[in-house]
């Protein structure tokens, strides 16, 4: 089964200790939610409790979810992982549903209508809201990123000296009647105000890498961590930009404080949630 390690390593780098942070979480979290499920700890179809306990009350939460355990009246530690409540609001096409074991947690394929991207991302709540999702439906989706990395792009164009585009342009040198060394010049391909999104496979299905401009930031506090929102063109469709918001914590950008205009490049866990299905 896929687990969180990853993505709290994004939030808190190397100072992330399990143990306190769900210890932390747990007691000075609040409820914000219970719902069904089977039975985690014994493996039964008995129908048991998961609940949320979530700290924080900022753009960022770290939500903890416990199961029960009734024959033994006791509560289980099930999962816990940062979660991102401000994102963007999209429309999309629900494509496939990918459950985790024990049908909590699971990845969810869909189709941006509006910038025409597939995706896949960690539904943060499908514990209390997955079973309203169906494949073939439109929703409403509430989609946001947390970066493992993020820096400015070091290259703002590349010079190309073979392959179809040279020939091309090589070609259009001949006919326009130039001679010498000249027409096997390398052909210079600008990538300042690229926008990329290329989606990872298996293991890894709801991180993605991506290269944009930064169009806005913002930055605030949750316990002692910096956090920057980033809103980064990483798409563009018909000529309209999409851009989405890709959240980054001071450590990951090791000492690079980005500026609106800047090409940045990294990868993200992308998330999100059903629109009107938010519990706080």
């Amino acid at each position: 089964m896929p687990t969180h390690g990853a993505h709290w390593d994004a939030f808190y780098g190397d100072q992330f200790n399990a143990e306190e942070t769900v210890s932390h979480c747990i007691q000075n979290g609040q409820l914000v939610d219970r719902h069904d499920c089977i039975d985690v700890v014994n493996g039964t179809e008995r129908a048991e409790t998961v609940f949320c306990i979530r700290n924080g009350k900022g753009p960022v939460f770290e939500d903890m979810l416990i199961v029960t355990d009734t024959p033994e009246q006791v509560n289980q530690f099930f999962s816990g992982y940062p979660m991102i409540r401000d994102g963007i609001f999209c429309q999309v096409e629900i494509e496939k549903i990918l459950p985790w074991e024990y049908a909590i947690e699971a990845w969810i394929q869909a189709h941006i209508l509006s910038c025409n991207v597939s995706i896949t991302y960690f539904d943060t709540r499908f514990y209390a809201a997955g079973a309203l999702l169906k494949a073939g439906q439109i929703s409403d989706i509430v989609l946001s990123g947390l970066a493992y990395s993020l820096a400015p792009c070091a290259q703002s164009a590349i010079d190309m000296s073979s392959g179809a585009l040279f020939e091309m342009e090589r070609q259009r040198r001949i006919n326009d009647g130039e001679t010498g060394e000249g027409i096997n010049r390398p052909v210079q391909v600008v990538l300042s105000g690229m926008a990329a999104f290329l989606p990872r496979e298996g293991e890894q299905s709801s991180d993605a890498e991506f290269r944009g401009v930064i169009q806005a930031i913002s930055q605030f506090k949750h316990r002692e961590l910096s956090i920057y929102r980033l809103d980064v063109t990483i798409a563009r469709h018909d000529d309209v930009a999409f851009d989405f918001p890709i959240y980054v914590t001071e450590h990951v950008l090791n000492g690079y404080v980005p500026r609106p205009g800047e090409d940045v490049q990294g990868v993200m866990w992308m998330q999100g949630y059903l629109a009107n299905h938010f519990s706080s």
